[in-house]
């Protein structure tokens, strides 16, 4: 167990990643669909090596450069609304 002044709370998005999910939804529409959109879709998204990236950038960062609440993508703090960081500061002084 982590000591509750040692462990950070963050959100990680792995951007679009390639994988198999919707092999076995929609079967009729999915072909049509997919071949559609597959090679605007494979232009666009990451593999599933470069979707964990974030992950594993945040994970294994120095404690000091990661900042708990933020948002990371693409191995990077993300935009950060103000609305959310009122809320967020509010939620986090009432919980504690």
């Amino acid at each position: 167990i982590i000591p509750k002044d040692k462990g950070l709370a963050v959100s990680i998005h792995p951007g679009i990643v390639l994988t198999n999910i919707v092999k076995n939804m929609f079967p009729g529409v999915k072909s049509l669909l997919l071949k559609c959109i597959y090679p605007f879709y494979w232009f666009v998204s990451k593999n599933c090596n470069e979707g964990v990236q974030t992950l594993l950038y945040v994970l294994y960062s120095d404690p000091k450069h990661i900042k708990g609440g933020e948002f990371y993508m693409d191995c990077a703090p993300s935009w950060s609304n103000p609305i959310v960081e009122k809320h967020w500061k509010k939620l986090f002084t009432d919980t504690q």
